[in-house]
């Protein structure tokens, strides 16, 4: 008896969705029964028209041979000379198969030798009742090949399924559920566990991050190690048989649509190369405002982390950097989940340089030895007045804390709700006192939340708070618990394919009255002073529409309405008579064109009044002469002119409209790269002697012009020689090129690692649009050590042998697979009674299974020598093999797969 595993899931699911397991048990039958197996012969000279039944159990079907048959499924076509045999047959057996009872119970074949022909007749299940029958025909035969028997069932019959859950590697497991599943006629069952693992994640609530005082947390709520313990159980008295147990998978809390899941890949969704992704619905850029809290979730796939803490390089506007490391943690295992808070006011980056405003910051996860291991997620500062903006904190659909705001205007309302008593008075009724009194009166504050236009992209991420099990509004440094309180959100499109969503939440608490004040009456501001970030992630948008910080359309100008204010100056200086003054005329030319390119180029929008101001600047100049009559310092960025610059009294027209028009633009400066390849597979067996061609990969890097007509520069000089290290790192090969032979190499055990640097020139000087220096040139220098390796590997061998293997020599079998695989399947021809198979060291054998049969024939392989020596790829002795041996009195009459799994000493 046994217990076959049809379906499981990977290693790696999200709980919300499907987790499936299906076994399949053979001992649902203590005797399974056998199935009618017959044959059907027609006498091909009989009449063109003849009658006969065909019986079984209680249901008989009699059937009319006639030339012309008609659709009632109970004629047959009779046989004319124009029919071949083999023909007439198949048509016979057509139109049986076309009777609704026979077929649903039989099925029939036609067969032949060539010679004669007749139709094969087999139930589709096992009984007495369907041992078939023929008669009230002289031309119909029938010869039963076997007869049916009924199958004989396991009393009380069920499969044991033990949920077991292991919250780490080396916490102890333990068990939350052991359902009895039934199984069908074919000894299958199914099992779907993904409410179960979602029950035990959420069972000790959320595991929510902390905003006051931030803290790294591991999530042990939100990521399990589980597995399944089975068995048979059936008698009399139920008693459980053998149990099995499944290998060990892990759930994450979440759950996805299944045309995305269909795109998934656990845990490669989660990776990139070989750095890990954060838990994120959204780009690797973004804006931020402030004083939003944002959060990072990241689960270690790929292996045990040493050391882990995150860093902070943050990107000042006078070009320079710091570099901070906060949250360090120790030794951290595969498969545990990782929340880091990383909002720009939460860990205080505003107070790194308090005289300079951070631009943006970038934040990665590094190890102990400072190696990034994460990709790196960039952080823009938004440090725009948004008015009507409103931060939800909300436990995604991918089980992390995500932060989203909405940008629309909105409106509150208050539900009243009162406890009413009445009052019982012996005395008359007095109409000022009332009959009724209301007490423990309490408000239930909801609000409308308008999400401003945005991408549906980023819409569809916004519904994924209508799915959160945990929403938080977050206001003025405190969280508000909340709740969809509308059963329907409403969705609005503009006509350049922008949208907008609004819906309503409710707080899950009632406020009762007897607070006298609010700090939310407090103007408190959300924003710190206003910073212009001169560039950020793209976002490329319709014209028209908003730009990438979601203004609402009312706050801002399209190009037609830019165009009508600049044709107002027009009309002004037309009225004073100076149309024809070039210098004028030239400059307006200049910020049309900027107009008609400002919902194209990387920065923000110009806001209506910044516009405005800008016109009336402009009115003035014209009606002072074309000059300033006053001092002007700019209290916000108005095109190229940065706030707080000072344009001077008498300052020319010409010169204004420059300051305003003209920007200076700076080169984007992207740093060498260097990596190493070889050309050889990932697995190699061991003593492989190999002639190794080793490229080094140089990328000089970057000087990136912004500018129209600006020529891009490598950032680094010419490599000057490369140098291929030896394996200790002893010494080195300088050659002059970037390629070289290690030849006559021979394969070891494990990582066989190559690493070589590169010696390279200065590179040129960095200049602006302008021609200025930008920073400093690359000095000259020497790279970073980068590697390239591949993998020495042991193999297992087996083969049907003659006799044992006595030898190294002759432990190298003619089928083999590397040392790393866990199974392997030895197919047993039928020439041979023995069959001999080497484990490779470190390995050794769980089970053997005969696929052919299903039988468990694991006992059957002896070990007969557990340090067996056998020669490695280049001859040399390995020593700890393990040699297994089954051998037999006779050979299989069909080829055999024997399936061994294998697990560690």
């Amino acid at each position: 008896m046994a217990i076959q595993t049809l379906q499981q899931p990977g290693l790696i699911s999200f709980s919300r969705n499907s987790i499936v397991f299906q076994f399949k048990t053979d001992a649902r039958y203590a005797v399974r029964g056998f199935t009618y197996i017959g044959r059907l012969t027609f006498d091909y000279n009989a009449p063109e028209s003849y009658g006969f039944t065909l019986s079984y159990g209680d249901i008989s079907q009699n059937f009319t041979v006639t030339q012309s048959p008609d659709d009632s499924g109970l004629q047959l076509p009779s046989y004319w000379n124009g029919d071949t045999l083999a023909d007439y047959t198949q048509e016979l057996a057509d139109a049986l198969n076309g009777n609704f009872y026979l077929s649903g119970d039989f099925v029939f074949e036609p067969a032949g030798d060539g010679a004669n022909y007749w139709i094969s007749v087999s139930a589709r299940k096992a009984g007495t009742i369907y041992n078939l029958s023929v008669s009230n025909s002289a031309y119909i035969g029938l010869q039963t090949s076997r007869y049916g028997t009924a199958p004989v069932l396991n009393p009380n019959f069920k499969l044991l399924c033990e949920l077991w859950i292991q919250k780490t590697a080396t916490s102890e497991p333990y068990k939350v559920s052991d359902p009895f599943l039934e199984v069908d006629d074919d000894g299958v069952a199914t099992l779907d566990i993904s409410g179960q693992l979602t029950d035990v994640m959420l069972a000790d609530g959320y595991e929510r991050p902390v905003f006051t005082d931030p803290i790294a947390l591991v999530n042990l709520q939100t990521v399990v190690r589980y597995f399944l313990r089975y068995a048979e159980v059936y008698g009399d008295s139920q008693v459980v048989r053998r149990i099995s147990t499944t290998g060990t998978f892990f759930a994450l809390l979440g759950g996805i649509s299944k045309e995305k899941l269909a795109e998934f890949n656990f845990p490669g969704s989660f990776i990139a190369g070989d750095k890990l992704r954060f838990l994120k619905q959204e780009p690797l850029e973004k804006y931020l405002l402030p004083e939003q809290p944002e959060f990072l979730s990241v689960v270690l796939f790929n292996g045990d982390h040493q050391g882990l803490q995150l860093k902070f390089t943050v990107h000042f506007d006078d070009d320079s950097t710091a570099t901070i490391y906060k949250y360090a943690m120790g030794t951290q295992g595969q498969f545990t989940k990782l929340t880091y808070p990383v909002g720009f006011v939460q860990n205080a980056l505003n107070l790194v340089k308090a005289d300079h405003a951070v631009i943006k910051y970038d934040v990665v996860l590094v190890n102990g030895a400072g190696d990034e291991v994460s990709e790196t997620k960039t952080y823009w500062i938004d440090y725009s007045f948004l008015p009507y903006a409103r931060m939800f904190v909300y436990l995604s659909s991918w089980g992390t804390y995500d932060t989203l705001v909405s940008y629309g205007k909105g409106s509150s309302q208050y539900d009243i709700l009162n406890n009413t008593a009445e009052i019982n008075t012996d005395r008359g009724f007095v109409l000022a006192e009332g009959e009724r009194i209301n007490y423990a009166t309490s408000l239930n504050n909801k609000e409308t939340i308008a999400s401003g236009y945005m991408e549906k992209a980023q819409i569809r991420i916004f519904k994924d708070i209508a799915l959160s099990r945990d929403i938080l509004l977050y206001r003025k440094k405190r969280t508000y618990a909340v709740a969809f309180a509308s059963k329907s959100v409403k969705e609005f499109k503009d006509g350049e394919n922008m949208h907008a969503i609004s819906f309503e939440i409710g707080f899950r608490y009632d406020e009762e009255l007897f607070t006298l004040d609010d700090r939310d009456d407090q103007d408190t501001p959300l924003f710190l002073p206003l910073r212009m970030v001169q560039s950020g992630p793209a976002a490329p948008l319709p014209d028209g529409s908003l730009d990438y910080r979601y203004y609402l359309k009312s706050e801002t100008l399209t190009t037609g309405q830019i165009n009508d204010l600049i044709k107002a100056v027009r009309d002004s200086l037309d009225t004073l008579g100076i149309k024809e003054a070039k210098d004028i005329q030239d400059l307006l030319l200049k910020l049309q064109g900027k107009a008609d390119t400002l919902h194209d180029h990387d920065e923000r929008y110009i806001l209506k009044a910044d516009l405005q101001d800008l016109i009336i600047q402009m009115q003035d100049v014209i009606d002072n002469g074309s000059a300033l009559a006053e001092d002007i310092t700019f209290d916000i960025q108005v095109g190229a002119v940065n706030q707080g610059v000072t344009l001077t009294k008498g300052t020319n027209l010409t010169e204004v409209i420059k300051a305003i028009a003209f920007k200076v633009y700076y080169p984007i400066l992207n740093l060498p790269k260097f990596s190493l390849s070889h050309q050889e597979p990932a697995q190699i067996e061991v003593g492989t002697v190999l002639t190794v061609d080793l490229v080094f990969n140089f990328d000089r890097g970057k000087i990136q012009a912004t500018w129209p007509g600006g020529v891009d520069m490598p950032i680094v000089g010419e490599a000057t020689g490369y140098r291929f290290w030896n394996a200790d790192e002893s010494g080195f090969q300088l050659v002059g090129g970037n390629t070289y032979q290690k030849q006559n190499y021979v394969a070891l055990p494990g990582a066989n690692s190559f690493k070589a640097d590169v010696i390279y020139n200065a590179g040129p000087q960095p200049k602006d649009s302008k021609g200025n220096n930008f920073g400093g040139a690359m000095p000259a220098g020497i790279s970073d050590k980068v590697s390239t390796s591949f993998t020495g590997l042991y193999k297992h061998f087996w083969s049907a042998v003659a006799v044992n293997p006595a030898t190294a020599a002759e432990g190298r079998l003619g089928n083999s697979a590397w040392s790393t695989a866990n199974t392997f399947t030895v197919s047993t021809g039928i020439t041979l009674t023995r069959w001999a198979v080497l484990i490779a060291p470190g390995k050794k054998v769980a089970k053997v299974m005969d696929t052919t049969t299903n039988n468990d024939i694991t006992t059957e392989y002896q070990l007969l020598d557990s340090n067996f020596s056998v020669n490695d790829a280049g001859g040399n002795l390995v020593f700890g093999y393990k040699l297994y041996v089954k051998s037999q009195s006779g050979t299989y009459d069909s080829s055999h797969d024997h399936v061994f799994t294998l697990n560690n000493n």
